[in-house]
């Protein structure tokens, strides 16, 4: 080819003047009188029209439109050729325009086709190319640290998902050191056949040449083995590491850096010579995108929308780039774009290639997995047995159903679970008619949840498919090795490749999977696996919100996902679940049928989670005289009704009523099941513990005792129930002061626990706890607190932090620190934990009255007065609203307000509610009872702070004959009447018998708690000073125990639901009204 005539150069140069300006006219013209030069490729005219027509020469700021619309221009494979044709006159020096070798350079990197016989260079990297520091870092360490003798090349891999940046970094890594190494050379591994001609074509390489290298893929890699300081990059080597290997040169002079979605290609290099590609940095994200947008200058105001929308991309590279090429292209704003995405993230992610961004990847985001699924298929296509074609199908419908899951800790314990309890059900109902069966298994994928011989889990097929997807990097497994997660986007993209069909199928099998997961057992296993199931649950009612596609679960599984909920504490989706159960069950099976009736019986248990008591009190009723008429007054059905209606009355504090109910079904299960019947024990327990809460610890005790003897003799003495029993009765001795007795059965729980249960175990923890609690009763402050300390930090760690559990353990730990003066400690957990449950339970729930009443406790321990009283109006303002006038609870608010008016001196406004507690206490619960006493108590304070204290002896001589005939002579609530006695004889002028009364409690307080105990040393400290002067002891501001005290966690009562699906009773709170009066000069 000749050189452009001078006269032509001459025309032409004119003529690019009035082309630029009358463009098609001109351009026209020129091709008419001079076309030969067009043939012979000596002129070559490119003009970028579709997608400029509003754009003038002089907008320059709508660069990324410009540069968008000449990406599209150049993806017609014409103006590829007429390009490269270019470049190749240019490359011949037959042109004198411009410079070649960058020429060059830029055309390649736009086209990443293979041509026979041509020596391509490397793509050059995005001059807007962000952040990946860190592997950047990994590379330089690991090619350009000094070692000893090498013994062979050094390999790399870089492997991670389509989409994550893995060729750029590579790109940028030979920009960065092209200095260092003689030859970049780049090879397309995209299959085996461009492996062999991109190798074939480096002998096109000047240095090739010059050595005389034959164009062959072995020649190729031999003169590389005799060569050093070259880089040999295999770029997305997603097939299989053989076709790689044995493509690698041998030497010990050379480089390879390979990228690849497999990351079974690790095998190619030695350990610790890969890394995989991850998301990018969420602050290399930002600039990113704002780079790609063309909005670095406004960094500053356009900073919060470029956060949120790299977090909805989950900080994917090639995502990231591709959105801010939408913005930079005047399609939307920056802070419209999660907008648009919201309503369009198909369509944004899956276009060809209309806005590729700075990295010109050429692939939309999702077609970069559609790369890997459709290797999937042929996988599928090509197996050599119908097994190997299962698990790649089965790689398939993990994919399509997992979209469904949450995107984060999929289980494989969610699949085995499913298909174990699924032939569990089966074999349950094998014979059953088919008219009507619970849930067996529908909508399991069979081929996915396979058995063996002994129809248990066998993973093998599972795990095969899982190797597929995470050999593509479509998932990644976590350290455990037991759970999975799928980027956001594969997530969403896996749903959106779906049609309507699919994706009814894929929901429904999602959904039967989670179902079918869940046991009616009450294991804590599977408390543990609730937990961890809950964020999927979500993930998949979500979608169904949104989509309006797939349908709602069935009522089995509504009955399942509310006891999911209701384990973990989140009673109001179990109640939106059970209510759903309810809806479909009175529909399908009538209002009498046992389902309907189990169904009713779960709902009122959540209510009475969420203090709803009313609620439950009614459908509770209507369940019993349901089963009553339909059954039988003595069907076990009926009986486990009133079991359950004895325990809410109970809670509402009917005793008497919870008492009554609780007789009656332990006379029946006594006569109709025998004495020593798990569900008759359970009665026994439920009826001790109503006994407790009225004040009759001996009754409560005696039968206490009873269950236990014989769960032992029964169960064993490391059987759940009989630790369960244990436990309970350490319950009953703490009422009564019996803390040694107490301790000892804690101890001894705590023990058989941790080595049976292990050291995390709730119950372990509940033991824990329980045994903190009563070395708090003894003055043990240190060792409450280190044990309190232990349970909150395993509670937060394994239950989260807002778990119900969690915040009862930081209430009890609150407590601690209050008895010891840590009154901030105190109080920065107490406000947590009000704070908590006023945002997650409500304002009124019961749990959260109590959180209140117990930070008015702490600010009252400080003196803060006015803080106390402003949070006890509130309790009881709620507690009147929802619980009645009347509701112990109320009553123990009435009294903590009392206390608080006492300690600003409005003694006429605490006489006037300690009076009303006490005709209200006397009335409704009987003028023995121990609240009634502790009325009459604060009464005997209220007089005694206004110098009444002829009334005052006359109600502490009735609360300590009354304390000790109940109680006995040693109780410390005897004792604490003593105490208070012993004062106003003081103050009566009644000093030898003040004196000899308080020695006796300081004796009985050191026989009983210790002489160091706090109690005692008050005590004994009054004696000395009273003993040492005539005069009264002068008053001490702060003479109260904790009136409303921390959430409390025992083991019981027990729920016997008999045929009800629902889990036991929780944990129950309980408040101790007494007060402990100490006078210290």
């Amino acid at each position: 080819m000749t050189p452009i005539a001078s006269g032509a150069w001459k025309l032409m140069s004119q003529t690019l003047v009035e082309i630029s300006t009358e463009t098609e006219k001109t351009a026209e013209n020129f091709r008419r009188r001079h076309g030969e030069m067009f043939k012979e490729k000596r002129v070559f005219r490119f003009n970028v029209q579709k997608g400029l027509e509003q754009v003038g020469l002089e907008e320059y700021e709508k660069q990324g439109i410009i540069e968008t619309a000449t990406d599209i221009y150049m993806e017609s494979e014409d103006h590829v050729v007429a390009v490269e044709d270019c470049a190749e006159n240019l490359q011949a020096k037959k042109s004198p325009i411009g410079d070649p070798e960058v020429l060059r350079d830029n055309i390649h990197s736009s086209t990443h086709d293979i041509s026979q016989g041509t020596f391509k260079a490397r793509p050059r990297p995005s001059p807007k190319f962000t952040g990946r520091k860190m592997y950047l870092d990994r590379l330089d360490s690991f090619f350009f640290t000094k070692t000893s003798l090498r013994q062979a090349n050094r390999n790399f891999l870089l492997h991670g998902m389509g989409g994550a940046g893995k060729t750029k970094i590579c790109l940028k890594f030979a920009e960065d050191h092209q200095d260092q190494f003689r030859r970049i050379l780049w090879v397309d591994s995209s299959n085996e056949e461009t492996i062999k001609q991109s190798l074939k074509n480096i002998a096109n390489h000047p240095d090739a040449k010059s050595s005389r290298v034959q164009g062959t893929t072995e020649a190729v890699l031999y003169w590389l083995s005799t060569t050093d300081k070259w880089v040999l990059i295999f770029d997305n080597a997603d097939g299989e590491p053989d076709i790689i290997e044995e493509n690698l040169p041998s030497g010990t002079g050379g480089h390879v850096l390979v990228t690849s979605r497999n990351f079974n290609m690790r095998r190619i290099v030695s350990e610790e010579s890969y890394l995989e590609v991850n998301e990018m940095e969420r602050d290399d994200a930002i600039l990113l995108l704002l780079k790609a947008a063309y909005l670095t200058k406004s960094f500053e105001k356009d900073e919060p929308a470029a956060s949120a929308i790299v977090d909805e991309l989950g900080c994917l590279a090639l995502a990231v780039d591709q959105a801010g090429a939408y913005i930079g292209s005047g399609f939307c704003t920056i802070n419209a774009y999660l907008e648009v995405f919201s309503r369009h993230r198909k369509e944004l992610l899956d276009q060809p290639s209309s806005f590729k961004g700075a990295s010109k990847y050429g692939l939309a985001v999702y077609a970069t997995w559609d790369i890997s699924y459709e290797a999937i298929q042929r996988k599928q296509s090509r197996a050599p047995n119908p097994r190997e074609a299962t698990v790649a199908g089965n790689a398939i419908t993990l994919l399509q159903i997992f979209s469904f899951f949450h995107y984060g800790s999929i289980m494989e314990e969610t699949f085995k679970r499913a298909a174990e309890l699924a032939e569990a059900w089966r074999a349950k109902y094998r014979d059953a008619p088919m008219s009507r069966l619970p849930w067996t298994g529908r909508g399991l994928p069979g081929d996915l949840l396979e058995l063996d011989d002994e129809r248990k889990w066998d993973p093998l097929l599972f795990r095969k498919s899982i190797q597929i997807l995470l050999s593509l990097s479509l998932i990644k497994r976590d350290t455990s090795g037991k759970t999975y997660s799928i980027h956001p986007l594969v997530h969403s993209w896996s749903r959106d490749r779906m049609a309507n069909s699919a994706v009814m199928k894929w929901a429904a099998s999602a959904n039967a999977i989670l179902a079918g997961s869940v046991c009616s057992c009450k294991r804590h296993s599977s408390q543990t696996y609730y937990r961890k199931l809950v964020p999927h649950i979500n993930a998949y009612y979500q979608f169904v919100k949104a989509s309006q596609v797939a349908t709602l679960s069935k009522d089995d599984e509504c009955v399942m996902y509310g006891k999911v909920f209701q384990e973990n504490g989140n009673w109001d989706r179990a109640e939106v679940f059970y209510k759903s159960a309810i809806e479909m069950r009175t529909r399908l099976l009538g209002t009498e049928h046992p389902g309907t009736l189990s169904s009713m019986r779960n709902l009122a248990s959540t209510y009475l989670d969420q203090g709803w008591w009313n609620e439950a009190e009614k459908l509770e009723v209507q369940v019993l005289e349901i089963r009553k008429r339909v059954l039988g007054a003595e069907h076990l059905a009926a009986v486990a009704s009133m079991n359950n209606m004895s325990l809410t009355y109970s809670d509402q504090g009917l005793w008497k009523e919870a008492e009554k109910l609780g007789v009656q079904v332990l006379e029946i299960r006594k006569r109709v099941l025998e004495a020593e019947h798990p569900d008759t024990l359970t009665s026994m327990s439920n009826l001790a513990s109503v006994y407790s809460d009225q004040g009759l610890w001996k009754e409560a005790e005696k039968l206490g005792v009873q269950v236990l003897e014989i769960t032992k003799r029964v169960l064993g003495a490391e059987h759940p129930a009989t630790l369960t029993s244990m436990s309970n009765l350490a319950l009953k001795y703490s009422d009564q002061g019996l803390w040694k007795e107490a301790e000892k059965l804690e101890v001894q729980v705590l023990e058989i626990s941790k080595r049976v249960l292990g050291a995390e175990h709730p119950d372990t923890l509940t033991s824990m706890s329980n045994l903190a609690l009563t070395y708090s009763d003894q003055g043990l402050w240190k060792e409450a607190e280190k044990l309190g300390v232990q349970v909150l930090e395993i509670r937060k760690r394994v239950l989260e932090a807002e778990h119900p559990d969690t915040l009862t353990s930081m209430s009890n730990l609150a407590s601690v620190y209050s008895d010891q003066g840590l009154w901030k400690e105190a109080e920065k957990l107490g406000v947590q934990v009000l704070e908590i449950r006023k945002r997650v339970l409500g304002a009124e729930h019961p749990d959260t009255l109590t959180s209140m009443g117990n930070l008015a406790s702490i600010y009252s321990d400080q003196g803060l007065w006015k803080e106390t009283e402003k949070l006890e109006v509130q309790v009881l303002e709620i507690r009147k609203r929802v619980l009645e006038a009347e509701h112990p609870d109320t009553l123990t608010s009435m009294s903590n307000l009392a206390l608080a008016y006492s300690g600003q001196g409005l003694l006429k406004e605490a006489e006037e509610l300690v009076v009303q507690v006490l005709e209200i206490g006397k009335r409704v619960l009987g003028a023995e009872h121990p609240y009634t006493l502790a009325s009459m108590t604060n009464l005997a304070l209220t007089y005694s702070n206004q110098g009444r204290w002829k009334e005052a002896e006359k109600l502490g001589v009735q609360v300590l004959e009354i304390t000790k005939r109940m109680l006995g002579a040693e109780h410390l609530h005897t004792l604490t009447s003593m105490n208070i006695l012993a004062v106003t004889y003081h103050h009566l002028s009644r000093r030898d018998e003040a004196i000899e009364m308080m020695k006796n409690v300081v004796n009985l307080r050191t026989k009983v708690i210790g002489a160091d105990h706090p109690h005692t040393l008050h005590a004994l400290e009054w004696l000395n000073y009273t003993t040492r002067t005539a005069a009264p002891p002068p008053r001490h501001s702060d003479t109260t125990e904790i009136d409303e005290a921390s959430s409390v966690e025992t083991e019981g009562p027990e729920t016997d639901e008999g045929a009800d699906d629902q889990p036991a009773a929780k944990r129950r709170k309980r408040e101790i009204p007494w007060l402990d009066l100490v006078l210290v000069p």
